[in-house]
C-alpha cells in the first residue's frame, strides 16, 4: 500500500525536524500532539506517519534525548520470551541489533545504538521533534483537548493528544484522574498495598535477609539500625522511617524506587574511572548501612572470591563488547529507596532536585564502594569494585545540568497511574491462557512479572525461639510474581489507555495507564510500551479521519490499521486469559506451580 503525506504536512513536519522549539508564543498545528520523547511516543507517531497524518514529538519537562529509558540507560531490557513482539516493536529492535552488530535473537543492546535508530526513524518518516520546558497549561474545551503550551511559550494544537510521557504530566493537567502510590490489597491485588514484612512474592530479595541454620534458634541475620549500634537512643540511621505501621496490604501514597541503569565497563580502552576524592555532599552516615551489610556478608565468608562477590552489590546486564547495564542488587545498592514518593507530583524545580539526589547517591554508593577507607571494606573487594567505570562510548550530549557519560534518563518506574473506567488488576496480569478477559480489546502484550522494587526502609522486629529479641532494618515493598500463562504473555486492553468519557475524548496515556500498583509492575516494561504506543497511534489516527471520540474507536478497524514493517512479524496481541491460583509461596511461586 502506498500512504501520501500531504505537502502541508510535510514542509511543517521538515520546518521542525530542524528547529528545536517553536519561536516563543508561536503556534504549530497538528493532527496528533504527543508529549514526552520516550520509545513509544516514536511508534505512535510512526503509525500516524503511515496513515498520512501530520504528528509532532514535543519534549518533556527534561528530554534532549529521543527514545526514553531505551537510548537513556536501559539497555538490559526486561522480558519474558521475544516472542511476544511482533510489528514495528520487533523492528525497531532488529534495527538497533543491526546497529550494534548483534544477533538478531538479541534484546540486550547498547542504549547508544538504541538512540540512533529512533533518531533515524524520526528523521526517515519525517517526524518533528521539538523539545520544551515541560507543560505550562492545557486549553480545553469541555471534554475536548484543544492546545498544550509550554513552560517556555511554545503552544501545540492537535485533533487528538497521546500523553508518552513517563510521569503522566498531560493527562494531569488535562483533568484526568490519577493516583500515586499503592491501592489496598484485595482478592484482584494480592500484592498490593503496605507489604510490611511480607516474605511472599520474594518479599525478602534486595533486603536484609540472610537464610541462616538454626534462624529460629538464633534468630535471623539483622543490621542494626541505629547510629550507635544498639544504642535507640542516639537515632536512626538516614532512610529509615520511624512512624506507626499501617495494616498490611493498606493502602498508601509509597512509590517504588528509582534509580540510574549505569551503562559501565570494565574495558579500559573505553572506561571512564570514576572519581577518587569524594562527591561534594558525600556523607559517610549514608552508607553506614552498605558497611554494616558488608560485615554480615564477610562473617558469611560470600565476599572470599571478590570477582563473585560485586554481583551481591550491582546486577550485571551483559550487553555485549564489555560493556554492562548495572541495575540493583542487594539491599543497598543504587536504588534511592524512600526518594521517589515526591518525585511523581512535583514541579519541574523539585524534580530537579529529586533527579540530582539520585545521581548524588550512586556517586557516593560507587565512592563508598571503591575508594572511602572505611576498615570493613575488604581491600580485595574494593579493588574489584575499581575495574568498573562509566563507558565513554555513552552519553556524550548531556542536558545542562548533567556530565558526560552518566545516564540521560532517571528510572522513574511508576508515578501517576491514569484511573479510568476500566483498570487492569495483577489478577488479569497473572492470569494464563483460555479466559476472555474482561475488556477483550488488546491494543499490546506484557511479558514480565508483576515487579515492584522497595518502597521505603522501615524496623523490623526479630525474635527467637528463646524469647530474645533484636530490631533491624528492613526493606518494604518488593514483589516479584509471576505472570502470563504457559507462553509468558498477558494482552493490554485498549480500555487501559482510555480516560473516562466525561474526563476527556480526545486524548490516551500510553505508559501511565488505568492499572493498579501490581498490574502496572509487569506492564511498565519498553516493549510493550513501543507497541501501546503503537496502537495508540493508529486509534489516534483513526479519531482524525472520522472525527470521532477515542472511546468510539472499532477495536477491529486499529488493528487492521497497525503498520507491519518489511520482513517483521505480526504484532502479537494475545486475546485470551485464564486466572490461575494467585497463592504465592515464599519464593514468589504459584502454590503448585514449578519454580
Amino acid at each position: 500500500m502506498t500512504h501520501h503525506i500531504s505537502r502541508r504536512h510535510f514542509l511543517a513536519g521538515t520546518a521542525l525536524l530542524l528547529a528545536p522549539r517553536l519561536a516563543l508564543s508561536q503556534e504549530g498545528r497538528f493532527d496528533i500532539v504527543l508529549y514526552g520523547m520516550t520509545s513509544g511516543a516514536v511508534t505512535a507517531a510512526i503509525q500516524a506517519r503511515i496513515m498520512g497524518l501530520s504528528p509532532v514529538i514535543v519534549g518533556g519537562w527534561r528530554d534532549k534525548h529521543i527514545g526514553g529509558m531505551m537510548s537513556g540507560g536501559l539497555g538490559g531490557t526486561d522480558i519474558d520470551t521475544g516472542q511476544a513482539y511482533g510489528g514495528l516493536t520487533r523492528h525497531i529492535i532488529s534495527l538497533i541489533n543491526a546497529a550494534g552488530k548483534r544477533p538478531d535473537d538479541q534484546f540486550h543492546f547498547e542504549p547508544r545504538f538504541a538512540e540512533a535508530v529512533f533518531l533515524d526513524l524520526v528523521k526517515t518518516y519525517e517526524i518533528p521533534v521539538v523539545h520544551s520546558a515541560g507543560i505550562r497549561r492545557v486549553g480545553k474545551f469541555g471534554s475536548r483537548l484543544e492546545s498544550l503550551e509550554t513552560v517556555d511559550g511554545q503552544v501545540f494544537r492537535g485533533r487528538v493528544f497521546i500523553d508518552a510521557s513517563y510521569e503522566g504530566d498531560l493527562i494531569a493537567a488535562a483533568g484526568v484522574s490519577t493516583v500515586v502510590g499503592r491501592e489496598a490489597r484485595d482478592g484482584e491485588n494480592v500484592l498490593n498495598g503496605f507489604r510490611g514484612f511480607d516474605h511472599a512474592a520474594l518479599g525478602t530479595n534486595h533486603n536484609f535477609y540472610n537464610w541462616r541454620r538454626l534462624e529460629k534458634v538464633l534468630g535471623p541475620v539483622s543490621v542494626d539500625p541505629y547510629v550507635v549500634a544498639g544504642m535507640p537512643g542516639s537515632g536512626l540511621l538516614p532512610g529509615i522511617r520511624s512512624y506507626p505501621l499501617p495494616e498490611e496490604g493498606a493502602a498508601d501514597r509509597a512509590v517504588q524506587a528509582y534509580n540510574f541503569r549505569m551503562t559501565m565497563t570494565r574495558d579500559q580502552s573505553r572506561r571512564v574511572d570514576l572519581p577518587a576524592t569524594a562527591p561534594q555532599g558525600f556523607q559517610p552516615a549514608r552508607y553506614e548501612l552498605l558497611y554494616r551489610w558488608i560485615d554480615v556478608l564477610k562473617d558469611r565468608g560470600l565476599l572470599d572470591n571478590p570477582a563473585e562477590a560485586v554481583k551481591l552489590f550491582l546486577l550485571h546486564n551483559d550487553l555485549g563488547n564489555g560493556v554492562f547495564d548495572i541495575n540493583n542488587f542487594g539491599p543497598v545498592s543504587t536504588d534511592l529507596i524512600g526518594a521517589s514518593w515526591a518525585y511523581p507530583q512535583a514541579d519541574y524545580t523539585s524534580r530537579e532536585r529529586v533527579w540530582k539526589a539520585h545521581e548524588a547517591w550512586i556517586r557516593g554508593y560507587f565512592y563508598a564502594l571503591q575508594h572511602h577507607p572505611d576498615p570493613r571494606m575488604p581491600a580485595s573487594l574494593r579493588y574489584a569494585m575499581r575495574q568498573y567505570g562509566l563507558d565513554e562510548a555513552h552519553y556524550n550530549d548531556p542536558h545542562d545540568n548533567d556530565e558526560r557519560h552518566w545516564p540521560y534518563q532517571l528510572y522513574v518506574r511508576e508515578a501517576r497511574r491514569m484511573v479510568s473506567d476500566y483498570q487492569m488488576t495483577g489478577r488479569e496480569v497473572a492470569a494464563d491462557d483460555d479466559m476472555d478477559p474482561i475488556d477483550a480489546r488488546t491494543i499490546g502484550t506484557g511479558s514480565y512479572n508483576r515487579d515492584s522494587h522497595h518502597t521505603q526502609r522501615i524496623l523490623r522486629t526479630n525474635s527467637n525461639i528463646l524469647g530474645m529479641s533484636s530490631v533491624s532494618v528492613w526493606n518494604e515493598g518488593n514483589f516479584e510474581a509471576p505472570s502470563g500463562g504457559a507462553d509468558k504473555m498477558f494482552p493490554i486492553p485498549y480500555g487501559a489507555i482510555l480516560p473516562r468519557r466525561a474526563e476527556c475524548t480526545n486524548l490516551l496515556s500510553i505508559f501511565a495507564i488505568s492499572a493498579t500498583h501490581e498490574a502496572f509492575g509487569a506492564t511498565r516494561m519498553e516493549m510493550s510500551l513501543m507497541q501501546i504506543g503503537q496502537s495508540a497511534g493508529a486509534a489516534a489516527g483513526l479519531a482524525v479521519k472520522s472525527q470521532s471520540d477515542m472511546q468510539d474507536i472499532p477495536h477491529d478497524e486499529l488493528v487492521s490499521a497497525l503498520f507491519v514493517p518489511e520482513g517483521a512479524p505480526q504484532p502479537v496481541l494475545p486475546t485470551k486469559a485464564r486466572p490461575q491460583n494467585l497463592a504465592l509461596n515464599d519464593k514468589g511461586n504459584r502454590v503448585g506451580a514449578s519454580p
